[in-house]
């Protein structure tokens, strides 16, 4: 019997946007990085203070992780491969299309989209989404880029140790969609649209007709 200690533990995130998630469809990755086995993930972007706010959340996890990888690597390295030692903790820093730092970090998410039975059987994970009135959801498309999230997550350590690496990998196991953008679709601000209120301005090129509707010049 697990003690508490030794229970999985959850962690939630801040809320963030939803970039590329597959929580539908397993991804098997690309030609030069196949993914054979399937996976579910959901890169998150934090802006700054978000950010900092789940690195102090991570902060005990990443000092065992750091400790335990060092440990481990510098064990079966070299003393050359020693000295190349690297932890690689989560979220990269974003950029966008010319290179320029967005202020914005990717932490990715990430599990397996199936599990193991007995004599070979393998099951396909049905990841728990709820809205932001904690219902249960049933997605019908992956969630568009921009989609407000909160992501529940576990962590696990790991070593690399041919390359003298570890780091800390983050464990995908529920999202809470807050705001659910439609995948590849444009939207109503991109079509002139806007919040129907009485002082809702109307776009340039959405200006009435030059003749009345029901006067038809025919």
């Amino acid at each position: 019997m697990s003690t508490p200690e030794q229970k999985k533990r959850f962690y939630t995130t801040p809320r963030g946007e939803a970039l590329f998630a597959r929580l539908l469809n397993p991804d098997y990755g690309t030609e030069r990085y196949p993914d054979p086995r399937g996976s579910f993930h959901l890169p998150l972007a934090l802006d700054a203070p978000a950010a900092a706010e789940l690195d102090a959340l991570l902060e005990p996890a990443l000092e065992d992780a750091r400790a335990s990888g060092r440990q481990k690597c510098l064990a079966a390295c070299n003393e050359a491969e020693r000295e190349a030692f690297r932890f690689v903790a989560p979220g990269v820093l974003e950029c966008d299309r010319s290179g320029r730092p967005t202020g914005r970090r990717l932490f990715r998410f990430r599990t397996n989209a199936f599990y193991p039975q007995t004599e070979g059987a393998r099951v396909r994970r049905a990841l728990p989404v709820f809205n932001a009135a904690l219902e249960r959801m049933e997605l019908f498309e992956e969630p568009g880029n921009g989609s407000l999230v909160r992501v529940a997550f576990s962590v696990a350590p790991y070593c690399i140790e041919s390359m003298s690496l570890a780091g800390l990998s983050l464990f995908l196991d529920s999202v809470q969609i807050l705001r659910l953008n439609a995948r590849a679709r444009r939207s109503g601000e991109a079509y002139g649209f806007c919040v129907e209120e009485p002082d809702c301005p109307v776009a340039a090129d959405a200006a009435a007709p030059s003749f009345i509707p029901n006067d038809v010049p025919f």
